[in-house]
């Protein structure tokens, strides 16, 4: 008869550095061979698990690290109990909802799991440097799949990423996705699971969490980042609530669509008045011509505080030697900034459709900016107004003629 053994292994980071513990394989196998059956589930020997829903969360999933040799898929367990775990007889599952692989953890290979601790299950073997305990025929899914902790009957906690479920997006190739250490209970603190954690409590893993050769990023078996929730930046060392502007709170005042010589969107730029405090963060600039429109996302995790009377550049590359020598931007969108050169709208909108700001300049010159008349001090109904707009005449501020991050001249 044939059979297919679901054989995982568990080392602490000891083991790994001991070629030894891999030669523990054969007499796991024979083990298994007696006591689980095609599904990984062992029938013969169960061993009832003692964990209540939250007693232990999913933390971390990387479901496509880069391809190498040694790929390995993992996801990471966290416990939040004020007491050690006893792991055996948990069930795990990962894959679709409706087939998951499933597969229960021996008492034999019974990694335990301290307050506060955390567990990396992956596929790869056992000196990989990640994987905590070996589930070798676990597959990890880019999207519609779901992980699942079970404890006899109890959902100890259960995470979907990638389809219409609310948790993580689709899998990133060499990024995991991360719970917010601001979502992930201190020990003592369990966490009811939510059948899949809200989006806002992931977050891809930071530029800098690099942890292998390939450069994946994520946190193994260490802290995670803490991620932003909706409408929050980060100031300073603290997130808080970004401060949303409201319509007249903000005026276009200069803009800057047609660069001398070949068209490079990492030149073109515009310039934002804040008539009242706010943050940018959250906001789009849109730029329509006719029938066409052009939405440009105003994405950072740092606040982008503009206070009133001051200037803000959003521009198409914050390097000064790309972007034609402006001065300091308080925003680079990372694609550039490809604006219409003819007779187009500029607006400053919410994710909600709000209009915050909007202006009509007269088609670009190429070389020079369009700039709202100052005089009377800039008005945000003044900016729709063609006939308030005039070239951009200074020169040395840029590349071009203009004045971006600068009150603007006089109009003749």
């Amino acid at each position: 008869m044939d059979v297919d053994v679901d054989v995982s292994i568990s080392v602490d980071k000891e083991d790994r550095a001991r070629p030894a513990a891999r030669l523990l394989a054969p007499a796991v196998l024979a083990a298994c061979l007696l006591a689980c059956d095609g599904a990984g589930i062992s029938s013969a020997v169960a061993v009832p698990c003692d964990l209540a829903p939250g007693d232990l969360i999913v933390t971390e999933i990387m479901a496509r690290p880069v391809p190498a040799d040694r790929r390995v898929e993992w996801f990471e367990l966290f416990n939040p109990t004020p007491r050690r775990l006893d792991l055996a007889g948990v069930v795990l599952e990962a894959g679709s909802p409706s087939n998951p692989r499933k597969h229960r953890i021996p008492a034999l290979l019974d990694p335990g799991l301290d307050p506060g601790g955390r567990l990396v299950v992956g596929n790869g073997l056992l000196d990989d440097g990640i994987t905590g305990y070996a589930w070798p025929q676990m597959m990890l899914a880019d999207d519609g799949a779901t992980l699942t902790v079970r404890c006899g009957a109890a959902v100890v906690d259960r995470v979907s990423w990638g389809g219409a479920e609310p948790g993580p997006g689709r899998a990133v190739e060499g990024v995991s996705w991360q719970r917010s250490s601001r979502a992930i209970p201190s020990p003592g603190q369990s966490m009811v699971p939510d059948e899949g954690a809200p989006t806002a409590t992931w977050c891809l893993a930071a530029n800098d969490a690099v942890y292998d050769a390939t450069g994946d990023r994520g946190t193994p078996g260490a802290p995670n980042r803490d991620c932003p929730l909706p409408g929050e930046c980060r100031d300073g060392n603290a997130w808080r609530a970004a401060a949303a502007p409201s319509e007249g709170d903000l005026a276009l005042t200069e803009v800057f669509a047609n660069p001398a010589g070949a068209d490079d969107p990492r030149k073109e730029w515009v310039e934002v008045l804040a008539i009242r405090d706010a943050d940018l963060n959250g906001l789009s600039l849109v730029n329509r011509q006719g029938g066409h429109a052009r939405s440009f996302p105003i994405e950072s995790s740092a606040c982008l505080a503009i206070r009133a009377g001051d200037l803000a550049v959003l521009a198409g590359s914050a390097d000064p030697t790309a972007n034609g020598g402006l001065p300091p931007v308080t925003h680079a969108f990372e694609a550039g900034l490809p604006l219409y050169d003819g007779l187009a709208t500029l607006s400053l909108e919410t994710t909600g459709g709000v209009t915050v700001a909007t202006a009509t300049p007269p088609p670009s010159l190429e070389g020079a900016s369009r700039s709202l008349r100052p005089d009377p001090a800039p008005a945000p109904a003044a900016a729709s107004i063609p006939g308030n707009w005039c070239a951009g005449t200074r020169a040395g501020v840029f590349d071009g003629l203009g004045t971006p991050g600068a009150p603007n001249d006089p109009c003749p």
